[in-house]
């Protein structure tokens, strides 16, 4: 009961080895569809030593599940990371952070996606933790390469509009607290589009910490719990 507890607060995995992310663990900060093609992503949640997610600029179906033929690569963290920490994923260049396996998706410059997931089953089931569209904004569904449905509803699924062949985030690096970092990297305001190849910005994102009131809360429900879990065992 202990480590339910504790895997609940933290948010972390039953296995040891890997993180589960939720949406809003991990944002979109670049998306280039120009030579070479490349993408980046922000961590919002401190990540474990072999965490995997994986990257595919496949459509995704109306009715769930991906279109085929196009490219995915599996990145793996390799070491834990923290959050705030912004990964570079470029075409024959390799991971700034982690390694690859896999195909890199190669992006159309008329107009692409990229789509984040956990679980290596391309079926409907799968945890899609993130996606953006460079292409303006969501397609009814995935026709062709260059299109396709929103994924999920609501906050976590970014459409840049109008087209342009490369994206930055080039807002605010430093927030006042989670919920201000999300709807920042969610402001297409805080965004530049053009048709001709930008500089990738992979400077880090600052997080705030924790507060000590929460961890102390944290640490105190966790003592409640053994002290039961003994008393139960001794009885």
């Amino acid at each position: 009961m202990a480590v339910t507890l504790a895997l609940f607060f933290i948010g972390h995995s039953p296995h040891a080895w890997a993180t589960v992310l939720s949406r809003g663990d991990l944002f979109f900060t670049g998306i280039m569809s120009d030579n070479p093609d490349q993408f980046s992503f922000a961590m919002t949640v401190d990540v474990d030593a072999s965490t995997e997610v994986y990257f595919t600029d496949n459509g995704w179906f109306a009715g769930g599940g991906f279109r085929s033929s196009e490219n995915t690569v599996r990145w793996n963290s390799d070491a834990p990371i923290t959050a705030g920490t912004v990964v570079s994923i470029e075409t024959g260049g390799g991971a700034t952070t982690g390694s690859l396996t896999g195909n890199v998706p190669l992006l159309s410059s008329v107009g692409d996606q990229l789509i984040a997931y956990q679980s290596p089953n391309q079926g409907v089931d799968v945890n899609v933790v993130a996606a953006l569209q460079n292409n303006g904004a969501w397609d009814e569904n995935a026709t062709s390469s260059n299109t396709s449905a929103q994924p999920f509803a609501g906050f976590f699924s970014l459409a840049l509009t109008p087209e342009r062949d490369n994206w930055q985030y080039q807002g605010p690096r430093e927030f006042a607290d989670i919920a201000s970092l999300q709807a920042g990297l969610l402001d297409l305001s805080n965004w530049t589009g053009d048709n001709s190849r930008l500089v990738p910005d992979i400077s880090k994102l600052t997080v705030p910490e924790p507060s000590s009131g929460l961890l102390l809360l944290v640490a105190s429900l966790l003592w409640v719990v053994r002290i039961g879990t003994r008393c139960h065992a001794q009885g």
